[in-house]
């Protein structure tokens, strides 16, 4: 253990010293940390995301992003059943 009363000044200055640059460092750090996850969450949010599903019945047959869910061909069924 050191004995601050027994360390010069300028031990003392140099210690202090890093202690502030550590610090300016860790400011740095942070701060594009935060600006990267800004960024991020600001791309994110203005992307629109298309989630789709389709069912068959109860059971789930299909999930797509950015695109149409494949079907079963009931909706067809459905379809040609209404025009008659």
């Amino acid at each position: 253990m050191i004995n601050i009363q027994t360390v010069n000044k300028s031990e003392k200055f140099r210690a202090v010293e890093n202690i502030y640059y550590f610090c300016v460092l860790m400011k740095k750090a942070i701060f594009k940390i935060t600006s990267f996850l800004l960024a991020i969450l600001v791309l994110f949010s203005t992307v629109s995301l298309t989630v789709e599903k389709h069912f068959c019945g109860n059971f789930l047959v299909d999930t797509a992003l950015f695109s149409v869910a494949d079907s079963c061909g009931m909706s067809v069924e459905l379809e040609q059943s209404v025009k008659k």
